[in-house]
């Protein structure tokens, strides 16, 4: 039912294999940088890294790399691969191959000690390995609905703000830290300000923080991804805020909450976000979910909304910016809706 284009159509290689690509490059003279590699346009270059966890779905990652592309500011992309099985590793090769604006990370662990920890491990990755101002986060069930948004983020985040994004989904059976803490669905952070910072997404280090506040590594979903560096922020005295409130300064910085997000499926007027697709690919269960066909359904409803819609980008359509983007981000829960399915496979 996926009905990906974008995965299956064949496009031509640059590089015939990684060491047509990889610096330094051999033989070349240390004056000449031979470190900076091959690519014409370095990863430094670009204003915004996007930064994608990925495990097991190419064909999902590829219609988030087609939307990202599609983006008005078009960013550097950096896939961290935190144990994809070897089918899957072939294609993101294969991507690799075919383009200079994608860096793939491949983490290769014999165990993890908590469930979001390869999560917590390919942020630190990828924030060690940026290269450019900002880098923007996201996941690969996320289907932003709009071409300004990465610009629209961009334009909000700087050293008084160096976060913005969504607030972390409701944790109401820990404590009231979730609602201080961004969450990584859609975010951007100002990487000068993570370094001045310090900042760590360590799931060890937020276990150890919070081991008083109902912690259990046998649950999925607290402390999750994003606690430790929402910590290391509080520590920093970084504050959060909300559109409506007064701008931040130097000497009150805060991240900006642009909205809110449930623990199930949803769409705002940014982004569709089937959310915990990948969990639910690894590991089963329904309850993140109405079912498991339901989840199948919404997935694949979204996916054909996201490809019509970098369509029109491609094809110049969709330019416009509503107002309503500004203002802070209500959900809408998604429901199935069976016969969009039908009537477009």
């Amino acid at each position: 039912m996926m009905n990906n284009n974008s995965a299956n159509k064949p496009k031509p290689r640059l590089y015939a294999n990684a060491d047509a690509f990889m610096p330094p490059i051999r033989g070349v003279d240390w004056r000449e940088h031979p470190w900076e590699g091959v690519v014409n346009k370095k990863p430094w270059q670009y204003n915004v890294t996007a930064a994608l966890v990925h495990i097991d779905t190419p064909d999902l990652l590829a219609i988030v790399i087609d939307i990202l592309r599609s983006q008005t500011e078009r960013p550097f992309l950096h896939v961290i691969d935190s144990g994809s099985l070897e089918k899957h590793r072939v294609v993101l090769e294969q991507m690799e191959y075919e383009s200079d604006d994608l860096e793939v990370t491949y983490l290769r662990p014999r165990a993890w000690k908590y469930s979001s920890e390869p999560v917590s491990a390919s942020m630190d990755c990828a924030f060690a390995l940026c290269k450019t101002e900002h880098l923007y986060a996201t996941h690969t069930d996320v289907f932003l609905k709009r071409r300004d948004h990465i610009e629209f983020l961009l334009s909000k985040c700087n050293t008084n703000t160096p976060a913005v994004g969504y607030q972390m989904s409701p944790r109401i059976w820990t404590c009231d830290l979730w609602k201080r803490i961004l969450s990584h669905t859609s975010s951007l952070y100002h990487m000068p300000s993570m370094r001045k910072y310090g900042v760590s997404w360590s799931m060890q280090a937020a276990f150890e923080a919070v081991s008083g506040i109902a912690a259990d590594p046998l649950k999925a979903s607290w402390p999750d991804t994003e606690v430790n560096i929402g910590l290391c922020l509080h520590r920093a005295r970084v504050g959060e805020r909300w559109p409506d409130d007064p701008d931040a300064t130097p000497e009150n910085p805060s991240v900006l909450m642009i909205g809110t997000e449930p623990n199930v499926p949803y769409e705002d007027d940014w982004l569709e976000h089937v959310r915990s697709t990948t969990l639910h690919n690894l590991y089963g269960g329904d309850g993140l979910c109405h079912n498991r066909s339901d989840r199948k359904i919404l997935l694949a409803e979204a996916i054909l909304r996201a490809q019509r819609r970098v369509a029109e980008w491609q094809s110049g359509k969709s330019d416009e910016c509503h107002p309503a983007s500004r203002s802070v981000q209500e959900p809408r829960i998604l429901e199935p809706q069976k016969a969009f399915v039908e009537e477009s496979v």
